[in-house]
């Protein structure tokens, strides 16, 4: 019988998920979202950035009188709104939706790399507010501010971003830390590993008759569970003791919530639960891997494919600095409701039932600051490690690259940054 243990925080250890440091990893898909909270585009290969991978989160809407940045935590349709990059002919092409308003799609393009003259003819926006942020940007053009603004029903703009820096999270320890127009962090690292076991979970907490998964977890009532308030630290869940300490999460049957709408939450699309709903960056796979073993990661090295097919990377320490370049995982990923909205309709899930999150705060609130906000975790905020601003930079990451872990740590020592 597996033994089982309240997961509960204590202190990091160097030994702490030290298995992953031998694990064949590899880069299973990349993603770019060039305009922030628009339809995102899977890509083969990416050319990263002290600020992330080209092109992502590099334009913004913003309100045209207030110019506070709008996302789809206020108009879920923005994720229909589809930017295309065109990298043959240099432009971003932007497909804005008006079939409601019987106009079809207009599409927009601008250049995904300005001249100097084309940037000093638009028009220089100042004080932005993004978050905490206050920033500039670069007006695209009337053209786009028209169609957006039609999509929207209200003035709104289309923006580049600006000369102005911006910081990046407060668990960012590199030397000018900043980033784009991403929310914290340059990049969102994530596992299939997990979106598979958010699957598995969901199937189990909605359509338990028909899970084939065993349930090797205690079944978590999020609202009410007792052993969570005397814990103190944060939420407890039940896990049994794998490798190194580290939790081999069965698959737990979380209280589903009241008026789930069954004809749309089906098994099968549940089975087919898309990774861009958490609109990740850089989604790593391996056999090995164990859902959400990327909580404790700290470092990654990345190896070109060609070179890691004639000549296997070195594990563990022995990789730091002999791939490509190197990624700093710098905190767990702390979710909002747009987790809830379908990509490929844009429209929310209902709020009594907000799938998949509300199910995910059953188990994946894992840190003190969790507990407070009620925000589940998934997905590494991270970025491009700092010590290599030099002649690793403007290279690619390409779908294939070998990953290697060459430092983790206790994920219960660690924080969450919330969204």
């Amino acid at each position: 019988m597996l033994r089982v243990r309240a997961l509960i925080f204590k202190p990091a250890t160097a030994t702490f998920n030290a298995p992953a440091l031998s694990k064949d990893i590899r880069v299973k898909s990349l993603y770019i979202h060039p305009i922030k909270s628009c339809k995102g585009t899977s890509v083969q290969e990416a050319t990263y950035t002290h600020d992330g991978l080209c092109e992502d989160r590099t334009w913004l809407i913003i309100d045209a009188e207030t110019k506070q940045f709008q996302t789809a935590r206020q108009l879920s349709r923005m994720l229909l709104i589809h930017p295309h990059i065109d990298f043959a002919r240099g432009v971003l092409r932007i497909d804005v939706p008006l079939t409601e308003k019987g106009k079809g799609t207009i599409s927009v393009e601008t250049p995904l790399e300005p001249t100097e003259e084309q940037l000093s003819k638009m028009e220089l926006v100042e004080g932005i507010k993004i978050w905490i942020s206050e920033v500039d940007g670069y007006a695209v053009s009337k053209e786009a501010d028209e169609a957006l603004s039609e999509f929207f029903g209200r003035s709104v703009r289309l923006v580049r971003k600006g000369p102005t820096k911006r910081a990046s999270g407060p668990d960012d320890r590199r030397n000018d830390p900043t980033l784009n127009f991403q929310d914290f962090y340059p990049i969102l690292v994530a596992n299939q590993a997990s979106i598979e076991h958010v699957r598995e979970t969901l199937m189990r907490s909605i359509w338990p008759s028909l899970s084939s998964k065993a349930d090797t977890t205690k079944a978590v009532d999020s609202a009410t569970s007792e052993a969570r308030k005397e814990a103190g630290a944060g939420p407890v869940v039940t896990a049994p003791v794998g490798q190194a300490g580290l939790p081999s999460w069965g698959v737990p049957a979380i209280k589903a919530p009241n008026g789930v709408d069954l004809e749309y939450w089906s098994p099968e699309h549940i089975e087919t639960l898309p990774i861009i709903r958490f609109r990740p960056n850089i989604l790593l796979e391996s056999p090995d891997l164990l859902p959400w073993e990327e909580d404790g990661f700290t470092e990654l090295e990345i190896f070109d494919t060609a070179s890691s097919s004639a000549n296997t990377p070195p594990y563990g320490a022995s990789a730091i600095g002999a791939g490509r370049f190197g990624i700093t995982c710098m905190a767990r990923c702390g979710r909002c409701l747009v987790t809830t909205i379908d990509p490929e309709t844009g429209v929310k899930d209902k709020p009594s039932s907000s799938l998949p999150y509300k199910v995910l705060q059953g188990f994946r609130r894992v840190e003190p600051q969790s507990l407070k906000t009620g925000k589940p975790c998934f997905g590494m905020l991270s970025a491009i490690k700092d010590d290599q601003r030099g002649e690793r930079l403007g290279q690619t990451i390409r779908v294939g690259d070998t990953v290697r872990v060459v430092g983790a740590m206790d994920p219960r020592g660690r924080a969450a940054t919330q969204k």
